[in-house]
């Protein structure tokens, strides 16, 4: 079952380019998982625990 989608704007500083796949700068695992977080808290129903227990990472976010 597919979740809900929230938009979530996500400041990117300059140290996170250096994070890079294939050349291309990349947002860091861990910075996603603390915005899921965050989002998860704030809009609720669920445990942001069991949230970032069970990630997985299908794609990487690309940044600009």
């Amino acid at each position: 079952m597919p979740g809900r989608r929230i938009p979530w704007a996500i400041p990117v500083p300059r140290h996170f380019h250096d994070h890079r796949f294939e050349d291309q700068a990349v947002l860091p695992a861990v910075v996603a998982l603390r915005h899921l977080a965050a989002v998860v808290d704030l809009h609720g129903g669920i445990s942001a625990v069991n949230v970032v227990a069970d990630a997985r990472f299908e794609r990487l976010l690309p940044l600009p």
